[in-house]
């Protein structure tokens, strides 16, 4: 009786390695529209009325408030470029398409306790939309706390186009050079986190990817 206990309970263990094993080897997986409203839920759950910016990447998701009344024009072109509805040249073709932009591209610079910075599809820090949208400074709006989201531009507020940063922290030496559009409201941890990673001439070691990036409205 003894051995036929020790049997029967060999093979459950072993049952339970194979089934570790299996579970292991084959993760739940979630789709891309599951994520999408788990993420659309958490903006209209945990924040108030406006238009948001969920930034879902490999390391975590970030929240961010638009300014579309203090920064209406760069709102406007970022959320264009985000939904897919607002046309730029293909960095490889040179033709003007309508897709979602950032989708996939990368956090290309990382400077620690100063910024990440992101929304070049080419991921050199180079590339654009082909065009260039013009500044909206205000007075009211500063780089007085962390979190700060503002366009990065080539020299002046009217060079803009697509690339973006979201601060570590104040850096009043920015105000007025750069048109700020929006702020962390979920997820300064998940910036502060990719601020950390090894990084050489400021670009990171291993990719971080802008996996999805989409826009809620919450009423």
């Amino acid at each position: 009786m003894r051995r036929i206990r020790i049997t029967a309970i060999t093979a459950a263990l072993a049952g339970l390695v194979a089934w570790s094993a299996w579970a292991v080897a084959n993760p739940p997986v979630q789709s891309n529209d599951a994520a999408q409203s788990e993420t659309g839920e958490l903006a209209s759950q945990a924040l108030g009325p406006g238009t948001y910016a969920v930034f879902q990447t490999n390391m975590g998701v970030i929240i961010c408030k638009l300014f579309d009344r203090l920064a209406p024009v760069t709102v406007d072109n970022f959320i264009g470029l985000a939904e897919g509805t607002r046309a730029f040249k293909d960095p490889k073709t040179g033709r003007e398409v309508k897709r979602p932009y950032y989708d996939g591209t990368l956090f290309h610079r990382v400077i620690p306790n100063f910024m990440i910075q992101g929304g070049d599809p080419t991921g050199t820090g180079q590339g654009g939309p082909g065009y260039e949208i013009k500044g909206e400074i205000r007075g009211s709006l500063r780089f007085d706390r962390p979190g700060r989201l503002a366009m990065a531009n080539a020299g002046s507020p009217d060079t803009a186009g697509s690339q973006f940063f979201i601060t570590h922290g104040p850096k009043s030496y920015l105000d007025g050079g750069y048109t700020i559009f929006g702020q962390v409201m979920k997820g300064q941890e998940v910036v502060n986190a990719i601020g950390r990673v090894q990084t050489r001439s400021d670009r990171p070691l291993f990719d971080i990817v802008l996996e999805k990036l989409t826009i809620e409205r919450v009423q």
